[in-house]
């Protein structure tokens, strides 16, 4: 996003660190961030309110979650009740003056340090591809898991980055992308910065003015009195956030400079509240205050369940006129916080209204899977992206009355309609399968339930990377399960055969009649030179192979309607086994779905 900062970029770095597969590995215990050169110390403070689950190696102060190893221990083991870890969090234990080759160093490893050392293998390390530790230099310029920036390579330059680190920390990344940076624009940043001490200030009044010198707080206040028409002193912060909320004159830049990082003044947000004025008038910006979002948050909820009970047509058309009302709200600063996902979901919503409002036509299913590929794959699209905004139970009910209401009377008159045309004009693919057979240096990714929507969003991902890639299609075997389907777009489908199947839909190997089992698979795609390869694996590129990443379709069983916000971390994934499989050196990369869709994409 736009507005994404460098801080909320590492901490999105360290949280995909610890991402994991459940169904097929159990929670990493914690994730270890080693740091000899203690870069990155200044603003963990900082980064802390953004990550509650963010633990320091040090001398023990549990106020502010630091202590020594065997105390990091029972943290992460959720023994101290004191210490609140959410569950759902990976742990992250940073470790400043260790390096990861002193953790990997078991028996040289200093005492203090051993009840840690098992935590590299029940836990998983924050590192660069190549193990090293993350300097800060390479989080800034690494295009492989850091921000791609570039950087003067001169000594002075990387000196004015660290000490610059906590004023560049809340810069948005975009304002740096672009740019040659050099010694000079870290410099800038450390120069005195008033807004900056505006914003501190309100976000927790008592503890600046108690941890400021004597002579800063002097001149803060004359510079309030000055710049801004208030004594902090006296007026205190009250008086100061009614002026930030009504973004007068001088308070205008403050104001920018705070929906730039919002969640870094969390305070902020709290004091406004207290501070906004008892009457609004009616041409008063409202997007400053809190309560005006939620209060709008609400009505939009309350209109969105109303939809179950309407008639389509009346339903979209209230959709469209919501999205008038409220699709500006994402653009106030409590939609950047996470606090208006109606608001956010609305937008999708809104395609889903335009693009039912039609139902798919097409006197053939050719010509019906043609309108599909070309617009009406948005929809489903659109009801996902909607579905992945919200994460209340409330929020999320909302939402699926909407969908209800719109969507769901769409996909049940599109599959009538399509039932109908096969009835008079079968599949073209109907009978014998093509047989999706590679050349040498190609490898084939199966992924259950990659849906044409998905595999949209998969294929601008590639595309964006700067990969050459293209999407195709065919029709899905019959039943679409993955039983039945999964084999039917390998590279062995000749060999199988499916006239008789059991009550699993389980096809037969035609040679003997068996049922084809996983192993049976395996060893048909051996005897075919084939290599079969574990996730992990990356095979011999000189040949061909199969492989298979991905959980659309068993998080879909297990999520129902929330798998909708796992769809984007599932093609990271998905992006992260391709990336290795070419850096391995396959020429080609097919992935392929048991639903019937085929993505192709050649390194």
């Amino acid at each position: 996003m736009s507005n994404t900062t460098i801080i909320e970029a590492l901490r999105d770095s360290l949280v995909v660190s610890g991402r994991y597969n459940p169904d097929d590995v159990v929670r990493p215990a914690a994730i270890l961030w080693t740091d000899a050169d203690q870069q990155w110390t200044p603003v963990i403070g900082q980064l802390q309110m953004l990550m509650p689950e963010l633990l320091i190696l040090g001398e023990y102060q549990p106020g502010k979650k630091i202590g020594p190893a065997i105390w990091l221990r029972c943290v992460i083991d959720r023994t101290l009740p004191e210490i609140l870890i959410s569950e759902e969090a990976v742990p992250v234990i940073y470790m400043p003056g260790v390096s990861r080759q002193t953790l990997r160093a078991v028996q040289d490893c200093p005492d203090g340090l051993k009840p840690l050392v098992e935590l590299q293998y029940r836990g998983v390390c924050w590192t660069q591809k190549n193990g090293k530790d993350w300097s800060v230099e390479a989080f800034m310029v690494s295009r492989d898991g850091g921000l791609g920036l570039d950087l003067a390579k001169d000594a002075v330059t990387r000196a004015a980055l660290v000490t610059a680190l906590p004023e560049l920390i809340a810069k948005p990344i975009v304002q740096l992308q672009g740019r040659h940076l050099e010694a000079e624009d870290f410099e800038k940043l450390i120069i005195e910065d008033p807004v900056k001490d505006l914003l501190l200030w309100l976000n927790t009044p008592g503890e600046v003015r108690e941890t400021w010198p004597a002579a800063k707080w002097k001149t803060f206040r004359s510079r309030c009195k000055k710049e801004y028409k208030f004594d902090s002193e006296k007026d205190g912060a009250l008086v100061a956030a009614e002026r930030l909320g009504r973004k007068n004159d001088s308070w205008v830049p403050v104001w920018q400079r705070f929906v730039e990082a919002p969640a870094l003044y969390p305070g902020v947000a709290e004091v406004l509240r207290k501070a906004k004025p008892v009457n609004l008038g009616m041409w008063d910006d409202k997007s400053a205050w809190p309560q005006e979002n939620e209060s709008a948050e609400l009505q939009l909820r309350n209109a969105l369940l109303q939809l179950a009970e309407m008639p389509t047509d009346q339903a979209r058309a209230i959709i469209l006129e919501l999205e008038k009302v409220h699709g500006s709200r994402r653009e106030w600063v409590w939609a950047i916080l996470g606090q208006a996902p109606l608001a956010r979901a609305l937008k999708h919503l809104a395609v889903v209204a335009q693009r039912t409002a039609q139902n798919l036509g097409g006197d053939t299913p050719e010509a019906m899977a043609a309108l599909y590929m070309s617009e009406g794959w948005q929809a489903d699209d659109a009801a996902l992206s909607a579905l992945a905004e919200v994460f209340s139970g409330t929020d999320s009910q909302a939402i699926q009355a909407a969908l209800r209401s719109c969507y769901l009377p769409w996909l049940d008159s599109s599959a009538l309609y399509l039932q109908q045309l096969i009835g008079k004009t079968p599949c073209p693919d109907k009978g014998k399968a093509e047989i999706l057979l590679g050349n040498k240096g190609c490898v084939t990714v199966f992924t259950d339930g990659l849906r044409w929507d998905i595999a949209c969003r998969l294929l601008e991902k590639l595309i964006s990377q700067g990969q050459t890639a293209q999407i195709s299609y065919r029709w899905a075997a019959l039943p679409t399960v993955t039983a039945t389907s999964k084999v039917a777009v390998s590279p062995v489908a000749e060999h199988i055969g499916g006239e008789v199947m059991d009550d699993t839909f389980s096809p037969f190997i035609t040679k003997t009649g068996k049922v084809l089992t996983t192993d049976r698979f395996r060893k048909l795609l051996s005897e075919n030179m084939i290599q079969f390869l574990c996730p992990d694996d990356t095979g011999d590129p000189s040949g061909q192979a199969w492989t298979e990443q991905g959980e659309f379709d068993s998080l879909g069983h297990s999520l129902q309607a929330k798998l909708a916000s796992r769809v984007n971390e599932q093609l990271d994934l998905l992006l992260e086994r391709l990336q290795g499989l070419a850096v391995a050196g396959w020429k080609e990369i097919r992935i392929v779905t048991d639903h019937g869709w085929l993505l192709v994409s050649a390194n």
